[in-house]
């Protein structure tokens, strides 16, 4: 870890070297690392955006979850992106953050649902961000709609026309 002088001359290297500690593989290094970058809040969001197109999956996962404690609007197309993981986890966690981030979360979202409406896990993704959001009683009508068709028989195709439609409410 850097001394506080070193965070002080160059806070940069201090979060990078917290991200690389993000792949400590189970235990008190990846957790502690994670509580630093959520504690340094917004000044970490940069790096650790760039951090979630990592080759390891670990580190996807553990970015992810960083970024959604942090829930800085900013971080909405990056985990929006995450929708796509290849790894369950990520996806899971990056929906969970879009879903608690409001309107901007959901329209990121909904952007990803339009471009790979062909995917079964980024429907599936894109379900857990809307049915996160429609606890908000002014989500709920908006993305009902999309909620409903993706339950549908045909949701691939289905679920376009009332996205579309979310996403003109939602400027």
């Amino acid at each position: 870890m850097a001394t506080d002088t070193q965070t002080a001359d160059n806070p940069g290297a201090d979060i990078a070297h917290l991200i690389r500690a993000l792949s400590i593989p189970g235990g008190h290094g990846a957790h502690a690392a994670r509580q630093e970058l959520i504690g340094l809040g917004d000044a970490a969001v940069p790096e650790l955006v760039a951090a979630l197109s990592s080759d390891s999956t670990q580190v996807r996962w553990e970015v992810a979850k960083t970024l959604t404690e942090i829930r800085a609007p900013q971080t909405a197309p990056a985990l929006a992106n995450a929708l796509r993981d290849d790894d369950g986890g990520v996806r899971w966690l990056a929906a969970d953050g879009l879903g608690h981030m409001g309107p901007t979360g959901v329209k990121a979202a909904l952007e990803v649902l339009m471009a790979h409406s062909e995917s079964a896990s980024v429907r599936e993704a894109i379900h857990h961000v809307l049915s996160t959001a429609a606890k908000d009683r002014q989500l709920a009508p908006v993305v009902r709609p999309v909620l409903d068709a993706l339950d549908g028989q045909v949701a691939q195709i289905a679920c376009l026309a009332p996205a579309e439609a979310a996403l003109k409410q939602l400027g």
